[in-house]
């Protein structure tokens, strides 16, 4: 994946079918989570630390924990109220 702040990049998303536009913007922030999935079909998100743009569009991830599986979610952040996992604030309405 390109982190060029010129061209956007595109990724296929799996729910709505259509291309989601990634740009990587200097000095923004995102959050970096680790996601179990219970064999009750529940998943719990565990904040694994934060990743920031430089400005040359390289990206630097800094872990407070590593996971055991290997996996990391790196999403914007959620706004205050809003939960960080979409599913959550869909079920919680």
């Amino acid at each position: 994946m390109s982190t060029n702040n010129k061209s956007p990049d595109t990724a296929q998303s799996k729910e709505n079918e259509g291309p989601t536009t990634v740009t990587f913007v200097s000095g923004a922030r995102f959050e970096v989570f680790n996601i179990k999935k219970h064999s009750d079909g529940i998943s719990s998100w565990n904040r694994a630390g934060s990743a920031f743009v430089n400005k040359d569009g390289s990206i630097n991830v800094y872990l407070d924990a590593l996971p055991l599986d290997g996996k990391l979610h790196i999403r914007r952040p959620a706004i205050r109220g809003e939960a960080a996992d979409p599913k959550r604030s869909e079920s919680s309405n």
